[in-house]
């Protein structure tokens, strides 16, 4: 402590009373003084720290918190920090003083301002999502506050602001990325200028790309090229800030469309859920699990209690299925039932929209056992339709448009690689795609197929793995839209190329169909991506990347990716999956299905027709995959999770 005062009394003298040094050790100082319970003094020395930081303010009040609406503060990431220490310190100070609750609710409040100017400061996406684990911690906190005072209450406004923070936490870039792409749609830019914002943004992909590729060479990664690519890298990005600094001065609904933020409300999600459908969205702190449930007629916050074994059980609850454990699956999907349908819903839900967080993301929730009884195996499945969504808030938003035609047109491609002419891989894909190969799935195996091929057992030496039953699955499906009369355009073999989805017009296709091999690359999202007909006579390299999705223009109602592990990516606190769902959604896609692990060439290829048949007589998505599905287990060869429960629906 000695220390810190003495800095302080050199910080004063030399840098004044306002900078943003004094708050750092003001910071430092009240984590002493909180250590030490002494929680008077901390609040004073956070206090203290807020002052420093905002010239405007003065109260040395606990009780009081600065106007955060005019911007004025020094440094918003200390000032954020001080705020956050203040507010948990009136937590923890707060068991005989309601007075101190009320302020520490009011300064997350002030907080969740904070955030999202900070979160409007940054221009690029990697730093958003950097930002979004600190905020994340922050909402988890302010929501566990506000439930705290609905019940020490009864006010139904806490309740409301817990959703509100359980919103906030989710899905924030994604959020602020897809208001961009529509502001940009909806403003009235120049053509001039939306086609350079497109170049620039093609060019950040590439070399957001290439950077992720040398960077996967580890020591042999080659400098001169990282620094040749993160320069051409900045400078691509200090262009797109000044045309979008450009496009907010010039275009006012652009600016208008952009920061316009608004979070929808449980009364405004029941206006759109029917009488059949249940939302659930999920918030997982280390020991506690709160679960938003919303009906058309009801509204309810339950809070379950998590014991240390909640992870591990999510865990090897995978596992067993790709296993093939069924001793271990047996011990996991049941508890794990019981803990995230804690209470029962109404008989009358027909479909569920899952809203999950953290390592729920990854979950197949259909696959979760209703009954301890072993010999019965009711999986939730045969329950409820089910449905996933990043949030709420852009769940509202997707069920508020409406379908723009009636007419189907499908859009489906399927590379097969059976022949030389389409699955030889190409040499600058062997350093990206070599890294991927992996063993058969023990699931797999165990039905007796070891030789089974796999949509993501990649490579075959220097050929690309064939997948023989895409090509009647696309064929089935295609033909199944024009027997009831809609436009199919099939693309097999070296058509299968690429330069398809970046060609003019894709905006014509409602449905799209991909079967093929997908990869994920955890550590570098950008390298994770879709293997396309690999023709070296081609301008395109025969890997559709991430960054590549993203700069797609899509109007589909349904994009589904019959590939491997499609669902995955990168897991960021508050956002989700970072992978190829993600792109898809920003590129335009409505709904979209994608999977879990490495599937069975043959088995999803049944799966698929079925759920085709069944869309195009007419069910919901969620619906028509639930019903392929129970056709699968009603199959002895299918009949295990491993098969069906990959695929899921992220949409409605």
């Amino acid at each position: 402590m000695a220390y810190n005062e003495k800095a302080l009394a050199i910080e004063r003298k030399v840098l004044g009373e306002h900078h943003p040094s004094l708050a750092t050790t003001y910071n430092d100082m009240g984590l002493v003084y909180q250590a030490k319970h002494d929680y008077t003094e901390a609040l004073r020395q956070f206090q203290q720290a807020i002052l420093t930081n905002i010239p405007s303010f003065r109260d040395t009040l606990i009780l009081h918190n600065p106007n955060l609406t005019s911007n004025d503060y020094i440094n918003g990431f200390h000032l954020l920090t001080s705020l956050q220490l203040k507010a948990e310190t009136l937590e923890k100070s707060c068991n005989t003083s309601k007075e101190n609750l009320l302020v520490a609710y009011k300064t997350y409040c002030s907080l969740d301002t904070l955030t999202w100017q900070l979160l409007d400061a940054h221009t690029e996406e990697t730093d958003k999502l950097a930002f979004t684990t600190k905020s994340g911690d922050i909402y988890q906190s302010a929501l566990r506050l506000s439930v705290r005072l609905h019940r020490e209450t009864g006010e139904q406004r806490y309740e409301d602001k817990a959703f509100y923070f359980a919103e906030r936490g989710k899905a924030g870039v994604l959020a602020s990325t897809l208001a961009d792409s529509k502001a940009r749609k909806f403003s009235g830019i120049a053509d001039s200028l939306l086609k350079s914002d497109e170049r620039l943004r093609s060019e950040i992909a590439e070399y957001k790309q290439l950077l992720a590729q040398e960077y996967a060479n580890g020591q042999e990664a080659d400098s001169s090229k990282l620094q040749g690519y993160q320069n051409e890298l900045f400078s691509a990005h200090r262009t797109q800030e000044k045309l979008m600094a450009a496009l907010e001065t010039h275009y006012p609904r652009y600016h208008q469309l952009k920061y316009q933020s608004s979070l929808v409300t449980p009364s405004q999600l029941q206006s759109v859920l029917d009488a059949q459908t249940a939302l659930m969205e999920y918030v997982v702190s280390d020991s506690l699990l709160q679960v938003f449930v919303i009906t058309r007629k009801s509204y309810q916050l339950h809070s379950v209690s998590l014991d240390s074994l909640f992870v591990r059980r999510l865990s090897a609850f995978r596992q067993a299925i790709l296993s093939g454990d069924q001793d271990l699956y047996e011990q996991t999907a049941y508890p794990l039932y019981q803990t995230l349908f804690a209470h029962p819903l109404p008989k009358s839900i027909k479909e569920l929209i899952l809203i999950p967080e953290g390592e729920l993301t990854t979950l197949p929730f259909e696959a979760l056992l209703t009954s301890g009884d072993v010999n019965k195996k009711e999986y939730l499945l045969e329950k409820y339709a089910i449905s996933y969504a990043y949030s709420a808030s852009l769940l509202y938003e997707r069920l508020q448009q409406k379908q723009t035609s009636q007419e189907k047109h499908l859009l489906a491609m399927a590379p097969v690689f059976e022949d030389s002419a389409s699955n030889v891989i190409m040499a600058s894909n062997r350093s990206v795609l070599s890294g991927l190969q992996t063993e058969p799935v023990a699931a797999a195996e165990q039905t007796g197929e070891k030789r089974i091929a796999m949509r993501g057992q990649l490579l075959d030496g220097t050929y690309v793995s064939p997948l023989l039953a895409s090509k009647g699955e696309v064929e089935t499906i295609a033909s199944l839209f024009e027997q009831k009369g809609y436009k199919a355009s099939l693309y097999l073999h070296q058509q299968a190329g690429e330069e398809k989805l970046k060609a003019k017009g894709m905006a014509a296709y409602n449905y799209i169909h991909i079967a093929t091999h997908g990869f994920v690359n955890g550590q570098y999202p950008e390298l994770s991506g879709l293997l396309f007909a690999q023709d070296s006579t081609s301008e395109e390299d025969g890997i559709l990347y991430t960054g590549e999705i993203y700069n797609l223009a899509l109007q589909a109602e349904l994009v589904t990716l019959s590939a491997c592990e499609t669902g995955l990516g990168k897991l960021a606190k508050g956002e989700g999956i970072i992978g190829l769902t993600r792109a898809l959604l920003y590129a335009g896609a409505k709904n979209v299905v994608v999977s879990f692990w490495k599937v069975p060439d043959n088995s999803t290829a049944e799966l698929m027709g079925s759920f085709y048949k069944a869309l195009l007589s007419g069910k919901s998505k969620g619906a028509a995959l639930q019903q392929a599905k129970m056709k699968m287990i009603a199959n002895k060869d299918y009949s295990h999770p491993f098969f069906w429960a990959p695929f899921i629906l992220v949409g409605k």
